[in-house]
């Protein structure tokens, strides 16, 4: 997407050069060239918009030290950052919500907050590995997501 940004917005000058040559010589076809100019613009306008949008997002990073789970989040569009932190030697236990889209594992204390783990932030693999992590260390309860018939 990047790449084809600024290919997008290299390349513009180039179409309003031919734009203006266009116009000068047939007024019609310049017309028709403006046109094109225009929307050729506007594409390029929201398609960046939305690529900033989506680049600076909500971001998550989870540490791993031996027995305690850091999680660093950043909220973009609330401008507020969150720093939590858990041991799990004092997770009581963890619920796992496996879904397609959308899966995140709540670790439950005794004596703290308890700990939502965005996983569908750190991609499949991770997700895995961070699962049997925790199952390594406590006791996880898996809890299906809905079923639809």
């Amino acid at each position: 997407m990047t790449f084809v940004l600024i290919l997008g917005w290299t390349v513009m000058p180039l179409v309003l050069a031919l734009t203006y040559f266009s116009i000068q010589h047939d007024l019609a076809s310049g017309f028709a060239a403006v046109l094109i100019a225009f929307t050729i613009i506007v594409c390029l306008l929201v398609a960046t918009r939305q690529f900033l949008k989506t680049s600076t997002a909500d971001g998550f990073e989870l540490l791993i030290e031996s027995d305690i789970i850091f999680l660093h989040g950043v909220d973009n569009k609330q401008n507020k950052r969150l720093w939590r932190e858990i041991p799990l030697s004092g997770v009581t236990e963890a619920e796992y919500y496996p879904t397609s889209d959308g899966s995140t594992i709540v670790l439950h204390s005794e004596n703290r907050p308890d700990l939502e783990l965005p996983l569908w932030a750190f991609g499949r693999e991770a997700e895995k590995r961070i699962v049997d992590y925790i199952k390594s260390r406590t006791r996880v309860i898996d809890i299906p997501s809905a079923i639809v018939i």
